[in-house]
């Protein structure tokens, strides 16, 4: 037999594939690849990949194949490094998202209205032209949320229990929280939520449309 090691992110596009690699014979064994870690102590609380590394193990108990974890983080660093000091040619365009810039992200997307004094504090401080990387300093930004007293790891990194507001729940798009929440159990269980076009689900979307029927 085969062997075939696949990388497992715990997205949609590995699990199938290591699915339908196994429905043709194949050994498959699972790898989750760890890309990006801080060591430097620049990014406090736990690193987001945690939740995926659950996610990818529950595909391969699901698929009964083996699983394995490797720490890329320093190799990934070399490489990243090694390609845009030598990219050089105008026919080549090279896409990478740094880790500071979507941490920050991370923070503002989860963030409530506190986050406007520190926004202030760093455009007074000389954040204004972040969007470009010569200009960016994510000390600068770490500087004015420890003036304003918040913990950037307290929006970016913490796990969110099932009783707590959240910034956004006062904005509703139909879908009920309890419905997501249920889903955020399944995920975890590994269980497929049927197609609502078969079987409704009862997310709440219904009362968006007159009539009380989706047009799923």
């Amino acid at each position: 037999m085969q062997r075939v090691v696949i990388g497992l992110s715990g997205g949609v596009d590995s699990s199938v594939a290591a699915y339908l690699l196994k429905e043709q014979g194949y050994e498959v064994v699972g790898l989750f690849m760890i890309n990006w870690h801080d060591t430097t102590g620049t990014l406090e609380g736990d690193c987001p990949w945690h939740d995926d590394r659950v996610f990818a193990e529950l595909v391969a108990r699901r698929l009964d194949i083996p699983f394995h974890v490797v720490d890329l983080s320093e190799e990934y660093r070399r490489r990243v490094k090694l390609l845009r000091d030598n990219m050089r040619e105008k026919s080549i365009t090279y896409h990478w998202h740094d880790p500071e810039t979507s941490f920050l992200e991370a923070v503002f997307s989860r963030g409530d209205r506190r986050l406007a004094d520190a926004i202030e504090a760093a455009w007074r401080d000389g954040a204004k032209f972040d969007s470009w990387s010569e200009y960016f300093s994510l000390e600068r930004w770490l500087k004015a949320l420890a003036a304003c007293g918040l913990d950037p790891a307290f929006y970016a990194n913490r796990t969110r229990s099932r009783d707590e507001v959240l910034p956004w729940s006062c904005v509703s798009t139909g879908v009920r929280t309890e419905f997501l929440w249920r889903e955020r159990e399944l995920a975890y269980q590994a269980k497929i939520t049927p197609d609502c076009r078969k079987q409704c689900t009862g997310c709440g979307a219904d009362k968006l449309y007159t009539g009380g029927v989706c047009d799923a």
